[in-house]
């Protein structure tokens, strides 16, 4: 399984014998792009910080909760912890409000209000 974000609304889809599964964050969420050459192409893959951070909010992409705290903790010794922190603030992400009822967005209460 390949996953591909995206702020574009495109049906999932097969690549050879691969399928393609389009992810669409919120527009909040979509920051932490950097260009990398693959093969002489120009493409953008996610900071190690965005990944990592990705990973924990929405674990079932990483392959579950034990491969997403697997990756936190071996991504997590290269981090810039000033990207972590600005990645973590309340406008951005679920995973900082866990635990929170008072600062946390109506989604995020909703999201977490079972756990």
């Amino acid at each position: 399984m390949i996953y591909v974000v995206t702020p574009v609304r495109v049906c999932a889809r097969e690549v050879g014998e691969a399928r393609v599964r389009i992810v669409n964050p919120s527009p909040d969420k979509f920051f932490g792009f950097e260009p990398v050459d693959v093969l002489g192409y120009k493409v953008m893959i996610s900071d190690s910080e965005k990944t990592a951070i990705d990973c924990v909010d929405r674990p079932a992409l990483a392959g579950g909760v034990g491969e997403a705290a697997m990756i936190l903790a071996t991504a997590s010794r290269r981090f810039e912890w000033t990207k972590v922190v600005n990645a973590l603030s309340p406008a951005r992400s679920c995973v900082a409000l866990a635990g929170s009822s008072i600062m946390s967005p109506p989604t995020c209460r909703r999201k977490y209000a079972r756990a």
